[in-house]
């Protein structure tokens, strides 16, 4: 009986793995996960100096689907307001299946330097239970992001879970350090490319490229890849006064799709 709740850890841990979204939001998904230098309401995920940035407060849904599994599924609330001289951001985000579910909820700020720099910090509380063993573990985890904005360069750089934390419970393990560095450079309002080098602690280093074209004022088509698990990304956004539907799709070649899609209100 113990070797096969063993085993039967062993095969979710390795779900989780390959399903949980480290980074949430289709437009992140489309450029290949090539996202440390954005600003908008999904940078709390990614860098969380990002939303010092944002001229506007913004609420945002969305949902993936991993690898066309229909009980498969990621759900993310994120939001982003005015406090202070500073924003305040608020994430949510849901993930598993049946035999293995995970809520995180994550409180961030970020402030604005100068007009060239921010930056920003992120505390993030996560649960995760495998029902069928009784297990419950839970995470206290923080989080530190740079960004400087120039006429066409941006820089970024991120350490998340930047005090190694470790998961509490029955099974205690070490959750992953996260360094995220990256550059992008924007040829005018219409072309950008971004590229970012990524790396976990209990992974090899992963090169992520993107590339975002606006075609016409309220249509953006991108385009990205990522080398460590190789993967294209492609995708698109539509902007419709205040309104933002982004669409995209990762492509593995073991695993297969992840379509994903969200909405964004900014007011």
């Amino acid at each position: 009986m113990k070797s096969a709740s063993l085993l039967l850890i062993g095969i979710l841990s390795c779900a989780f793995l390959t399903a949980q979204p480290s980074q949430p939001g289709a437009e992140a998904t489309a450029l290949g996960g090539s996202y440390v230098t954005q600003h908008s309401v999904f940078s709390s995920r990614h860098n969380v100096a990002g939303i010092a940035f944002l001229e506007k407060n913004a609420l945002a849904v969305g949902l993936r689907n991993n690898y066309l599994a229909s009980n498969l599924n990621d759900f993310y609330l994120l939001s982003a307001f005015n406090l202070g001289a500073g924003k305040l951001g608020v994430d949510f985000l849901n993930y598993g299946f049946e035999a293995y579910q995970q809520n995180e909820i994550g409180l961030s700020y970020a402030l604005k330097l100068n007009s060239h720099w921010s930056f920003g910090s992120r505390l993030r509380y996560a649960h995760c239970a495998i029902p069928q063993e009784s297990i419950n573990r839970y995470l206290l985890s923080a989080d530190v992001g740079l960004l400087r904005k120039s006429n066409n360069w941006r820089f970024g750089a991120t350490v998340q879970n930047i005090l190694q934390s470790k998961w509490q419970g029955r099974i205690i393990e070490t959750e992953p350090v996260v360094f995220r560095v990256g550059a992008g450079y924007y040829f005018n309002k219409e072309a950008t490319v971004s590229a970012e080098f990524y790396k976990a602690s209990n992974t090899a280093a992963d090169f992520r490229f993107g590339v975002n074209y606006k075609i016409v004022e309220q249509l953006d088509i991108r385009f990205g890849f990522g080398t460590l698990q190789p993967n294209v990304s492609f995708g698109f956004g539509i902007f419709v006064k205040d309104f933002q539907i982004n669409v995209a799709a990762a492509w593995h070649q073991q695993l297969g799709l992840s379509p994903v899609t969200d909405f964004v209100y900014a007011w």
